[in-house]
């Protein structure tokens, strides 16, 4: 019977040296300043005037839909009277 193949246990490689930044396997840690400085802080979130805007969007997308399935409904029915 085979044995079971065995579990490495792999301990993380933590520097804190930016020189080790590119090598694979080893977290470089750093404080808040330096990783901003990086640019590991990128704001990327919309602002609230955007967010309401893209929600208006929804909106009226579902309201164009609701109208247009009513209007399909009526001219099914015979009863489009914009033709």
């Amino acid at each position: 019977m085979q044995e079971a193949p065995k579990k490495l246990k792999v301990m993380p490689v933590i520097s804190t040296d930016m020189k080790d930044l590119l090598v694979p396997g080893v977290m470089v840690e750093v404080d808040a300043a330096t990783a901003e400085y990086y640019g590991a802080f990128v704001e990327t979130a919309l602002s609230e005037e955007d967010a309401w805007e893209a929600n208006a969007d929804l909106i009226n997308t579902a309201l164009f839909k609701e109208y247009e399935k009513k209007r399909k409904e009526e001219q099914d029915k015979g009863g489009d009277k914009n033709e």
